[in-house]
């Protein structure tokens, strides 16, 4: 009688789920192996009964793509995502991707080594790229933008230790009075202080927009600013400035 384990069956160039088999590899416990290509481009050694029982679709390594019409959710074995332009994919699955713990999406290149994705799509420029939404897992093309040092700074978060609750506003516990201000180019500029905390916020934002341009990270939503600015414009009597390096108590968030 034939021992059913011994017995092969030829599959070179079968497919199964993601993997396409290449070539005989030996054996794994007394049953025939075969050598895999995963369409993510790793290739994995699989007992032929794991391939045909369905055991076994891809190498478990790869990402996974899922088109949602003009971008794409890239989801990586730890079941993070990030996102991309659809028109992107075959670019982006030239690599094995993984999102960090931060947002931020690296992989591993055989010539660069660490590259993260954003520098990757924008073709490693020497300057700093930016994510306009302060998402680092939104890697679309409309996120992305060329920045300088200084600009991507303004781009940060609201600071941990912001009491006011508002970027560029503190409170002045000797005058009980909100002051706000914003930083550009390394001067501070002093906008004023306020009675109410979202009056000093919009204030410092118009003045964001002024100075910081589009890299500007306002409090409120840009149509709200811009109304508030009809009716509030900026005063240039109390648009003072104050260099960086001689004032010591700069709000850093902007």
């Amino acid at each position: 009688m034939v021992n059913q384990m011994s017995k092969k069956i030829e599959m070179t160039g079968k497919q199964f789920g993601n993997l396409t088999v290449i070539g005989e590899s030996g054996k794994i416990d007394g049953q025939i192996a075969w050598r895999c290509v995963c369409d993510c481009g790793n290739e994995v050694i699989v007992r032929g009964y794991y391939l045909r029982s369905g055991h076994t679709k891809s190498c478990k390594r790869c990402n996974t793509y899922i088109n949602h019409g003009d971008y794409t959710e890239v989801r990586v074995k730890n079941q993070r995502s990030f996102f991309i332009d659809s028109a992107d994919v075959d670019l982006v699955k030239t690599h094995q991707w993984s999102v960090q713990c931060d947002g931020y999406v690296s992989a591993y290149d055989s010539s660069e080594g660490v590259i993260s994705l954003h520098q990757f799509l924008m073709g490693f420029p020497q300057c700093i790229v930016d994510h306009a939404d302060r998402n680092p897992s939104n890697n679309r093309r409309s996120n992305l933008r060329l920045a300088t040092h200084i600009e991507n700074m303004y781009n940060r978060k609201r600071q941990s230790n912001n009491t006011s609750g508002y970027i560029g506003v503190c409170f002045n516990k000797n005058d009980k009075a909100f002051i706000a201000r914003v930083t550009a180019k390394r001067i501070t500029y002093l906008l004023g202080s306020f009675k109410c905390a979202k009056d000093a916020a919009l204030t410092r934002d118009l003045a964001a927009l002024r100075y910081q341009g589009e890299f500007a990270h306002l409090n409120f939503p840009i149509e709200e600013v811009l109304k508030y600015g009809e009716t509030n414009p900026l005063k240039e009597e109390y648009s003072f400035t104050i260099k960086a390096s001689q004032d010591k108590t700069i709000d850093r968030g902007g």
